[in-house]
């Protein structure tokens, strides 16, 4: 069976706080959307910590389960796997570098001057890795300040990329490293297709509704399914 620590997010719906906290329905969610990937029994224990990105409540209690998951349960299951992991986290613009965005490298190697595809507001966004940031040690990368330049990164990491033609990417999307044009249009293949499974999962053009807006793909997609 596939383990599991689940965030359990706070919605917040005109100012009033609605926080899911029956087991059941909790559990029933999860296999729902998660039965075809991972192997789940009706025996499993699911972990579950409510978590508010508003107030940060419950993302320490989130850490620490993982830090202790990794180190108790799971630790002879940890390896190092080949296959490039890399998740946008946030977009900004810095001064002296443009529209960047923050990335967390899990799996792989990053470096300068590598073709990168990721989500875009109008449509995938295919550019090239102008550079590679971190904060100096000891410094967050979400205080502004200097950075440190890298050629190569390899992952598990935090990093800020700058490249051309960011600046309708969409935070929570998938990252893509692509070696040639094959690769590239296997990427633009693989976002379209999951933008499309969102909107004809949640989306209904025949009937009238409501306008919904998130900062990320996962918020927006749990918004959707709130609504739905």
């Amino acid at each position: 069976c596939t383990p599991l620590l689940l965030a359990n997010a706070i919605i917040d719906t005109d100012g009033q706080v609605t926080l899911y906290t029956d087991p059941d329905k909790l559990s029933d969610a999860v296999r729902t959307h998660l039965g075809n990937e991972v192997s789940i029994s009706p025996e499993d224990t699911l972990s579950f910590v409510p978590t508010s990105a508003h107030t940060g409540e419950g993302l320490s209690d989130l850490v620490f389960n993982l830090c202790r998951m990794g180190q108790t349960t799971e630790r002879a299951k940890l390896t190092e796997k080949d296959t490039f992991e890399c998740t946008v986290l946030e977009v900004k613009v810095i001064e002296g570098h443009g529209t960047t965005i923050d990335v967390v490298l899990v799996n792989g190697v990053l470096k300068v001057g590598d073709t990168i595809v990721l989500s875009g507001l109008n449509g995938p966004i295919q550019t090239t890795i102008r550079a590679l940031l971190t904060p100096f040690p000891m410094r967050e990368m979400r205080v502004k300040g200097e950075y440190q330049h890298h050629q190569k990164i390899k992952g598990a990491q935090g990093i800020k990329i700058s490249a051309p033609g960011l600046e309708y990417a969409i935070a929570g999307s998938e990252l893509f490293k692509c070696a040639n044009e094959e690769e590239v249009r296997d990427a633009i293949d693989h976002i379209e297709g999951d933008l499309v499974d969102i909107l004809e999962k949640y989306v209904d053009k025949t009937k009238e509704g409501v306008c919904v807006q998130a900062s990320t793909i996962g918020s927006l997609e749990a918004l959707l399914e709130f609504l739905y």
